[in-house]
């Protein structure tokens, strides 16, 4: 949410020179998370999308439950984060273009009156 509300505080240059990300890989990595973690059920003989958790305990953070339907939220997260991102990219393009065009057609007509 934080990188969506930067690339629209700040537009598209700005993401791009400190964010060197594909926005298509980080859809194709979250789609293929999410699969991964249904079909990893139907390696133990359950239906697909079955969940699994356990708990874990760290020195530091104490008792803490792990499940596998992170693993799918996680997918889902950069499958949805990639795309709003990829919109963006491709809407700030547009309007960055059209200004362009729009900057350049009036030096241009504006030096022809002169």
């Amino acid at each position: 949410m934080a990188i969506i509300q930067q690339y629209m505080a700040h537009g598209v240059s700005w993401i791009k020179s400190r964010l060197q990300l594909d926005y298509q890989w980080l859809i194709a990595g979250g789609i293929l998370i999410a699969t991964m973690t249904g079909l990893g059920s139907w390696l133990f003989d359950r239906p697909f999308l079955t969940t699994w958790f356990d708990h874990f305990h760290l020195p530091w953070v104490g008792e803490f439950e792990l499940a596998s339907a992170m693993a799918f939220d996680l997918g889902v997260y950069f499958t949805v984060i990639g795309a709003t991102m990829l919109i963006l990219a491709n809407l700030g393009k547009m309007s960055t273009s059209e200004r362009m065009r729009t900057t350049t057609y009036n030096d241009t007509h504006n030096k022809e009156q002169n």
